[in-house]
């Protein structure tokens, strides 16, 4: 059985952008994003591995271009390894949005 850590976010994209960021204790695996919305929605949506080693490590974990969603969910096709010291960021462009964005990220503890 395999311990869960989750994160919870919420942004009103009326009053901005959606940026969140955990930065990782322990190595730990991402097993999945939940995010629901106010309402429809129509924006672009990213999940970037931000490494400890500097910005040439970084990575876009998914990019996911929404076309009037009310939610989504990510969960990777293998496995997605963080280790200390790394950070998980959640980005959500906000043009002419009046809604919210609520996420949940879940962890796996290594």
């Amino acid at each position: 059985m395999i311990d869960i850590e989750t994160h919870v976010f919420t942004q009103d994209l009326s009053a901005g952008a959606l940026s969140f960021s955990y930065t990782f204790t322990r190595r730990m695996k991402l097993l999945q994003a939940l995010f629901g919305m106010s309402g429809a929605i129509t924006q672009t949506l990213q999940i970037i591995h931000d490494a400890n080693e500097g910005g040439d490590y970084d990575s876009v974990i998914d990019s996911k271009s929404l076309s009037e969603a009310s939610d989504y969910v990510f969960r990777p096709a293998g496995e997605c390894v963080f280790e200390k010291g790394d950070k998980i960021a959640v980005t959500c462009t906000n043009a002419t949005e009046t809604e919210s964005i609520f996420g949940k990220i879940q962890l796996g503890v290594l």
